[in-house]
């Protein structure tokens, strides 16, 4: 959907060359306030950015002209970084897996995001 368009994106960010991939025309902002800024001016059609990112940003914005288009664009990995060897690992996965395994990331995730479809 993004063939012919012109897509805001971050300057430096990951998601440029998808957007090329994908037959858009990328333009680069500082930032994602100003990314949606340019959608809402109508100077781009549309934004890319990670995911969460953008849940975060149109919960607590209140940009009510924006919304989340389902599905996934593009996977990229993401990861905790710890020094070597830290005893921190072993307790981390543990948490994470235990949270999630009861439900509590999708909580937390909806507390902060919002719900977006």
């Amino acid at each position: 959907d993004l063939f012919g368009k012109t897509v805001a994106c971050q300057e430096g960010g990951v998601v440029v060359d998808a957007v090329k991939e994908f037959g858009g025309s990328p333009v680069l902002y500082p930032d994602l306030e100003e990314m949606m800024a340019a959608v809402s001016r109508e100077e781009c059609d549309a934004l890319v950015s990670e995911s969460h990112t953008l849940m975060l940003a149109l919960h607590t914005s209140g940009a009510n002209n924006l919304r989340l288009v389902p599905g996934i664009f593009d996977s990229f990995d993401f990861a905790l970084a710890l020094p070597q060897g830290s005893t921190l690992r072993e307790p981390l996965n543990n948490a994470i897996l235990q949270m999630r395994e009861a439900g509590r990331l999708d909580e937390i995730k909806e507390r902060w995001f919002g719900e977006h479809n």
